[in-house]
């Protein structure tokens, strides 16, 4: 979780990072000010997990049942998916 709602492309959050492909992109130098983490660990976490084939997401831990709404409804909810390989 993070304190943001997940990758940023521009002005819009990314959805999926597919198979193979480099988040890093995404990730700009500076950090913000309530970042403790990173987002390049966070990123490198769940490449790590997607290439063992487990689904990572990065969301916002800011808001209420994220968790619950990403498993139940992750088409209305706001988050990057980092899709598995397997």
């Amino acid at each position: 979780l993070s304190n943001v709602e997940g990758l940023y492309n521009g002005s819009e959050v990314v959805r999926r990072v597919l198979p193979g492909e480099d988040p890093s992109k995404y990730i700009l130098a500076s950090k913000s000010t309530a970042g403790r983490g990173g987002m390049g660990s966070k990123c490198a976490t769940a490449v790590s997990g997607a290439a063992s084939g487990i689904r990572g997401v990065i969301a916002c831990g800011r808001t209420d049942d994220i968790l619950l709404k990403i498993l139940g409804s992750p088409d209305e909810t706001v988050f990057t998916e980092f899709v598995p390989s397997l």
